[in-house]
């Protein structure tokens, strides 16, 4: 029996475990929670992206189960079919208006959306300018389609300005960029990408995926600090919002574009109606909720003040902090030597971040303590030693 492709399978799997980049899977008890068990131990969660702690929200909690009991469980079909909920619309209804576009489309998640973005866009524009640290989604979607796809250097305005100096691009190019950058916290400088769109007739896409729910007026997000809007905002509900899910808001004809020519909508069954209901409940309570966004953000600035004495922290304004290690084998060490001291905090490595830039992402939230974030600390510079 031929095995040629049982050895190239075992064979690039040895290739990622040499190279220090192997992934497992662990099963994790309360994952989303302030503290989380690992094969019977406790440790403290920095890896969470429920930045508000609404993932194990009573309120929330029993808002779904009501509406299991009410709706039943799957939408039992596409939204085109039989799967459009009043819930679905109601939940659209209520983020058009709270975040002032004309349309919200709900999606699966945030990866599919983006999927569709590039899938659907792709149709209308030659051109996608990406930045270089971009979600995979839109990275791997923009290679594999037929879209000429161009990468401009991590929020540099001058080089994107450069590329965008050919006629060509004008009318018929698509920039996609992220509010907050889920590896480095960083924030995209929106105004100038916003100007410099305008003045090419270029569409410009914001995911802010890690921005929305927890800056702006109201945690509406990256835009709504300035008040300045992409064409196409894409926001998910598996962060601040502390569900899972996504959507993009998108003016009235985009939308309808979307739903004659979207492959992710016209063929994946909807959410289920009860998650759709849940989902509104945490928005509402994200929209009254600025006590939440004050506690997260004193827990980011006590992490900054001592942090900066760190030799590998590299500054960030938002709940992602990263520690930058580089190498892949001094990463996996570091994140040990943290867990040693009781402290979940994973390490990111390649190909989820460029070669050389292995990191610990911490993440901050408002269920963390003060004596939490001063416990890391130490924890910090005890690893650091080792390294």
């Amino acid at each position: 029996m031929n095995n040629t492709w049982n050895d190239k399978i075992n064979n690039q799997l040895s290739k990622n475990k040499n190279c220090h980049i192997y992934r497992k899977r662990l099963v994790i008890h309360n994952g989303s929670k302030r503290l989380i068990y690992i094969k019977n131990k406790k440790y403290l969660n920095f890896s969470s992206n429920s930045y508000l702690g609404l993932s194990s929200n009573s309120e929330i909690i029993k808002s779904w189960k009501d509406f299991v009991d009410l709706e039943g469980l799957g939408s039992g079909g596409s939204a085109n079919i039989i799967g459009y909920h009043p819930l679905h619309r109601k939940l659209e209804k209520w983020l058009s208006d709270w975040l002032n576009f004309p349309r919200a489309l709900l999606f699966s998640s945030g990866f599919t959306a983006n999927q569709a973005i590039i899938y659907v866009l792709s149709k209308l524009f030659k051109y996608i300018f990406v930045d270089r640290l971009s979600h995979a989604s839109v990275i791997e979607t923009s290679i594999n389609k037929n879209i000429l796809f161009k990468r401009f250097r991590h929020n540099d305005m001058h080089h994107l300005s450069q590329l965008l100096e050919k006629k060509e691009f004008s009318n018929n190019s698509l920039i996609f960029t992220e509010g907050v950058f889920s590896m480095d916290g960083d924030q995209a400088p929106l105004k100038k990408l916003i100007t410099l769109a305008k003045s090419r007739n270029i569409y410009l896409v914001l995911d802010d995926a890690h921005g929305f729910g927890i800056l702006g007026s109201e945690g509406r997000g990256t835009p709504y600090i300035k008040k300045i809007f992409p064409n196409l905002l894409v926001i998910t509900f598996g962060k601040a919002a502390g569900i899972c899910g996504a959507a993009i808001l998108c003016q009235e004809n985009v939308a309808e574009y979307f739903l004659q020519y979207s492959k992710n909508l016209i063929y994946s069954t909807s959410m289920m109606p009860a998650q759709a209901g849940a989902i509104l409940i945490a928005l509402k309570k994200i929209k009254r909720s600025q006590y939440l966004r004050d506690r997260l953000f004193q827990n980011i600035k006590r992490f900054q003040i001592s942090a900066k004495k760190l030799k590998s922290y590299k500054y960030s304004n938002t709940a992602i902090q990263p520690i930058i290690i580089g190498d892949n084998l001094l990463t996996i060490k570091f994140s040990k030597k943290l867990q040693e001291k009781g402290f979940w905090v994973n390490p990111i490595l390649p190909p989820s971040v460029p070669e050389g830039t292995g990191r610990i992402r911490i993440t901050i939230t408002a269920m963390h303590q003060k004596s939490d974030i001063d416990n890391l600390i130490e924890a910090l510079f005890y690893a650091e030693r080792f390294i």
